[in-house]
């Protein structure tokens, strides 16, 4: 085994990979939360010199055993990942640095990284889920996450709802991204979206004129409690800002 397996800083992302980080405090086991009705033909390097190849949600390798505490580099390759959700579940707190999304595609059940409050997300390039309709709680309560990345969402746009999709982010202490659902014109709920994410900095009103350019309905307390935001008091109330 490889202890203290090589991280993210340490190396690039292989091409087209979905490459996160996995650690542990002693031996343990980490289940990749993919489930029943996704889509999976894909190759695991698990960071330990070890490999799996998986093409079922119940393939019994998804549940790997590393035999020592390290930080491992896991990095997923092939054809199809459709079909990743943590829920507030499973090995939520193993998974900590994403370096890149790669082919990873969340697939359609929201709360996919609900309640992984150990991670962080240093990839440039930003999630491909082109049938994905649903983002309901996707990073709630990821309290690790200090900055939501340019284009994160630029390539999902067909989602309609972002309700509670980084409620509790209470890490997050710089700029919301001007441009963040540039390219989600389906988008119709952003409620709570961003509910107690107190130390967000940035501009909130551009954020509310670009949903009411999409035409989104359902806006309550969507910055609500984000009282760091520069203009908080020119935020809409209907966007649970200071505003009227």
């Amino acid at each position: 085994m490889m202890m203290g397996a090589c991280s993210v800083a340490d190396s690039e992302p292989t091409a087209g990979a979905f490459s996160f980080e996995v650690k542990t405090a002693a031996a343990d086991t980490f289940q990749l939360p993919i489930y029943s009705g996704g889509t999976y033909d894909f190759h695991v390097d698990w960071g330990d010199d070890s490999s799996s190849d998986i093409t079922a949600y119940d393939d019994a390798a998804a549940n790997h055993s590393y035999s020592g505490a390290g930080t491992y580099n896991v990095e997923i390759t092939g054809t199809s990942l459709i079909g990743w959700r943590f829920n507030n579940a499973g090995d939520k707190l193993l998974i900590y640095d994403i370096s890149q999304w790669g082919i990873l595609d969340v697939g359609n059940l929201n709360g996919y990284f609900y309640g992984c409050s150990n991670l962080t997300i240093s990839a440039t390039d930003g999630l491909n889920c082109p049938n994905t309709t649903d983002f309901t709680r996707c990073f709630a309560n990821c309290t690790g996450i200090t900055a939501i990345p340019t284009g994160l969402f630029d390539e999902c746009t067909l989602v309609t709802n972002f309700s509670f999709c980084f409620t509790n982010c209470t890490g997050i202490n710089t700029d919301l991204p001007a441009n963040l659902i540039l390219y989600n014109v389906e988008i119709d709920n952003c409620g709570y979206m961003f509910y107690g994410c107190a130390s967000m900095t940035g501009d909130g009103t551009a954020f509310c004129d670009q949903a009411t350019t999409h035409g989104v309905t359902t806006t309550n307390s969507c910055f609500t409690g984000c009282t760091s935001l520069p203009d908080y008091d020119d935020i809409p109330a209907a966007f649970g800002g200071g505003g009227d």
